[in-house]
This record gives structure tokens, sequence and C-alpha cells, in this order.
């Protein structure tokens, strides 16, 4: 709220340079001209009490704020104390922003620059040749080396610790990309080793693939083998189903022929007798032989086999 309306002001130049205010015969720096008391009231003393009341208080975005005002309010400041507030305005807030430096650094920064800024006020035109033309005590001159000799070294007390907590930084960021180095070194040999595996493994495949064919190819061979097996077998039997028929018709032909030949023998038998029975009873009695002939010529009308029975044979035996 203690900046409200200052762009407005820059744009109206309210803000803008002017004679100091204590005598208004004084060198020109940053003023504000107020349109309500229409008084004007010097900037730089202003911004130096805001900052000394309320820096401490400030995180690092507030600063930012804060110094961005301040930045815009002297940028076009002509007297060498503005400028250099300016300048020291822009460049903690490119540092904060950065993150190379850290908020209470750059509230310690900022207020020393106020305090140098207070000094060069003191060190006017007029001191100068006042001073010019008498001699400096020497108490009053080791006073003011040792001034200058506990600025520089709060200047390099505060530059060695701005170091040193860049140092820091740049250590652990350094240790994190080692770390992050050694896990990624890990990853791509365990990474390696999967690769390995999985080649091996690949190569396993491969071998199984290539056995496994083979033995399909060898089952193939030998199912052709089989299959012109079979076949060849099944015309062999059907050659001998033919050839089984043919002994079979020839068998029942022949027994059927041996079977004629028996009841022949067996009627030549039984007509022998009667024969003979018939001559015996001729001889007592008489007898038919016109009958007897025909019962001899339809016997004998049979061809007899080369391979038939024997005489001896039972007439009614049959062969299996």
């Amino acid at each position: 709220s203690h900046w409200t309306h200052t762009d407005c002001a820059i744009r109206e130049q309210l803000i803008c340079m002017g004679p100091a205010t204590q005598n208004g015969t004084g060198p020109s720096e940053m003023v504000f001209k107020c349109q309500a008391c229409n008084r004007t009231s010097e900037l730089l003393g202003w911004v130096k009490d805001v900052f000394q009341h309320c820096v401490m208080s400030w995180d690092g975005e507030a600063l930012i704020r804060e110094l961005d005002f301040v930045s815009r309010i002297f940028h076009g400041s002509k007297d060498p104390r503005g400028r250099k507030l300016h300048w020291k305005s822009d460049d903690l807030k490119e540092n904060l922003r950065s993150g190379k430096v850290e908020s209470k650094a750059a509230c310690k920064a900022i207020l020393m620059v106020f305090k140098e800024l207070e000094l060069d006020s003191q060190k006017t035109p007029e001191n100068a040749e006042s001073e010019s033309g008498r001699l400096i005590a020497p108490q009053e001159a080791c006073n003011r080396i040792s001034e200058v000799v506990h600025e520089a070294v709060r200047n390099m007390e505060m530059v060695a610790n701005e170091k040193m907590r860049m140092f820091k930084k740049a250590r652990l960021s350094f240790d994190a990309c080692e770390r992050e180095l050694a896990e990624k070194a890990r990853e791509a040999g365990e990474l390696n080793m999967d690769r390995q595996k999985k080649k091996l493994e690949i190569e396993e495949l491969e071998r199984i693939v290539r056995l496994k064919s083979a033995e399909a190819d060898m089952f193939q061979m030998k199912a052709n083998e089989a299959k012109r097996e079979s076949e060849r077998l099944q015309r062999i039997l059907l050659a001998k189903s033919d050839k089984s028929e043919e002994e079979y018709t020839s068998n029942y032909l022949k027994q059927r022929l041996n079977e004629a030949e028996a009841e022949k023998q067996y009627l030549y038998e039984k007509m022998k007798m009667q024969e003979t029975s018939r001559l015996s009873q001729s001889s007592g009695g008489g007898g038919d032989p016109l009958m007897f002939s025909k019962i001899h010529d339809l016997l004998y009308s049979v061809p007899p086999s080369a391979d038939g029975p024997s005489n001896d044979c039972h007439p009614f035996r049959k062969n299996p």
C-alpha cells in the first residue's frame, strides 16, 4: 500500500528530478510532488526509512516486489545516489529471482547500500572544499580508515558467505549428479544383464524350434513311409483276398467232386452187393439184368478225379 499509484505518479511526472528539499538550491535529486498539499518530498530518505523499518519482515517474493518499485522510481534519476540505488535494486532483484542470493542476505545488502548512500551524501562538494583547506586530525583519519576497513571487511564477508553458499549449492548439485550417474550406470548394467539373458533365451528358443522342426520332418518322413507301407499292404491284402476267394472256390469244387466220387463208390458197392444178391437169387429164382445195366451206366457216366479219395474211404465222410 505504501507504493500506491507509483506508476501513475511517474507517468504524470509527479515523481521526477527536482532541487533538494532542504534549501531548494542543492543538487537535483528524485522528488515527489504531492497534488493534495502542494509540497515536495525527497524520495531517497523515505525509501530508506521504509526498508529500515520493514525489510526484515519481508519474504523473498515481497522483497522482489519492493525492489521492483524502487527500481522503477529511480529509473530516470540523474543523481549518482539514485542511479546507484537503481543499479543495486536491479542486481539484487535478478539474484533473488535466479536463486543466487537468499532473502536474508539480500535484506542485509540493501541496508548496506543505504548506509553507503548516506556516507556518499555527507561527502558534498562544499565539505570536500572545506576539508581540502584544513588538515585532518590523526584520530579522525584513523576513524575514517577504520570505517573504510570495516566496510571492506563486511563486504568481503558478504561476498565470502555468498561464494560459500554458491559453493555448497554447487557441491550438492555435483553430489546429486554423481549419485544420478551411479544410478544410471547401475541401471545400464542391469539392462545389459537383462539383454544378455534375453539373448540367451532367444537362442535357446531358436534351438528348440530347430529341434522341433527336425522332429516334425522326421515324423513326416515316417508318416510318408507308413502311408506307402499301408498302401503296399492294402494291395497285398486285396491280392491275397482275391487269391483266397479263388482257393476257396477251388477247394469247394474239389470237395463237391470228392463227395460225388464217394457217393459214386458207395452206389457202386451197393450195386455190386445187389448184383451179387441178384445173382444168387437168379441162380435160385431169376433177376432183372436191364435194371442193373442202367445203374451201371449211370455210375460210370461221371469221370473219376485224379486226386479224388481212395476206394477204401467211408462213402459218407466229408472233408473239412
